[in-house]
């Protein structure tokens, strides 16, 4: 199939240019117009471009990519030697960044949202995260409110990896959002929602005050193990859908 067929039907199904995002989303890198392989991770690294290059992959597809904005200029020399081996090697890079978190079926958190629905018999599922004119996570209500304790071990099995509970005054959760990886920066919108946990990657230090005196608990499960979702559920849509070799690698990261 060829690239450009490959990346105008992925912009089209994530809706790419919907969302004002800091990522260069769809073709970073030009390679081979005609693609066999493709393999996708969560970060471009030069471990992940060595494997694409000894495995004879045409392309790879990420969900954190090269190009961000004017913090991408100018290239320092890891980038540098990045971007080399894509070129030398005629490798292409895709990437989605914001479209991928965002997808009600190939996302990051409608995903999340439904699992845990389906667990604890939840319901109305329903945007959050309001960045723009667009929305990057999701909310749902369960019918009955469960103790925080059993939440957090569902997220570490979901994700995992350990979570991080920065705790308020409620012990008993009945309303849900999630936001994957950098989220924490949504806990006054979840507390304007009436939100009682925020599942999301990662928190900042002064998160832990903000989750006592918004009084809605938070959940930093990591953002690499919240964020493997959406691109592991891309791969199998290429697989499945378009007919094209896509593998999926997992090079996993603490943080």
């Amino acid at each position: 199939m060829k690239l450009l067929q490959i990346a105008t039907h992925l912009d089209k199904l994530l809706k790419q240019d919907k969302f004002d995002d800091g990522c260069l989303n769809g073709v970073q890198v030009f390679g081979k117009p005609d693609v066999r392989k493709i393999l996708t991770s969560v970060s471009v690294s030069m471990e992940l471009i060595s494997k694409a290059i000894n495995e004879n992959f045409d392309s790879i597809i990420v969900h954190h990519g090269l190009f961000w904005g004017e913090r991408s200029y100018p290239l320092n020399h890891v980038n540098k030697q990045r971007l080399k081996l894509l070129l030398e090697n005629n490798i292409s890079l895709i990437a989605y960044h914001l479209p991928l978190d965002a997808h009600k079926t190939l996302g990051n958190n409608y995903p999340a949202c439904r699992e845990y629905a389906s667990e604890f018999n939840g319901t109305k599922i329903k945007p959050f995260g309001s960045l723009g004119d667009s929305f990057i996570g999701a909310s749902f209500e369960l019918h009955k409110a469960i103790r925080v304790e059993d939440a957090k071990k569902k997220a570490e099995l979901f994700y995992d990896h350990d979570v991080v509970h920065l705790n308020c005054s409620k012990k008993f959760i009945k309303k849900i959002a999630i936001v994957s990886g950098a989220g924490a920066s949504f806990l006054e919108e979840a507390y304007k929602a009436n939100i009682d946990l925020l599942i999301t990657g990662e928190a900042e230090e002064w998160t832990m005050h903000e989750a006592i005196e918004f009084n809605v608990n938070v959940f930093a499960c990591g953002h690499y193990a919240t964020e493997r979702i959406g691109i592991k559920m891309l791969s199998k849509y290429l697989n499945e859908k378009l007919n094209i070799e896509s593998v999926f690698v997992d090079i996993p990261n603490p943080v």
